[in-house]
């Protein structure tokens, strides 16, 4: 973030959609880990120097630290539809604007909360859009739902 990011920005509720995109992206491109610019410092840090407290960015990695385990699967978007008046073909942009990442549940939330099903997955999604929304439906996951 240059010149320590933007108040109000990079340490505000919507710099984490940026930041889970990087790590889903980072990901699948297999990296291991991500570092961060800054722990403590400026607006782009997940500690605010002056109040202490965390910043939302922390619960990001937090959460995707806990639930997304290392084992990263296949997730694509397909069918996306654009609801407008002329009812003209969806334009990419629009079936550009969701990402999916799907990982292998992470071994540490399995355990810690006693779920001993292997198979178990996360998946994050994230809308880059402010005016579209989506369906989402989940096929060709066995869910071990027996009849």
């Amino acid at each position: 973030a240059f010149n320590s990011g933007r108040n109000l920005y990079t340490n505000s509720f919507i710099s984490g959609f940026w930041f889970l995109d990087q790590l889903g992206m980072m990901a699948l491109q297999s990296h291991q880990s991500y570092c961060r610019q800054t722990l403590i410092g400026g607006y782009y840090g997940m500690i605010n120097i002056t109040t202490m407290h965390v910043n939302p960015d922390y619960y990001t990695a937090l959460l995707w630290n806990r639930l997304m385990g290392r084992k990263v699967l296949s997730a694509e978007v397909f069918d996306t539809h654009y609801k407008h008046k002329s009812d003209a073909q969806t334009p990419q942009y629009v079936a550009n604007s969701i990402r999916v990442y799907a990982h292998c549940t992470h071994r540490w939330f399995l355990e810690e909360h006693v779920i001993s099903k292997r198979g178990s997955v996360t998946l994050a999604f994230i809308n880059l859009s402010t005016h579209v929304y989506h369906t989402i439906n989940i096929t060709g996951l066995n869910l071990g739902i027996r009849a």
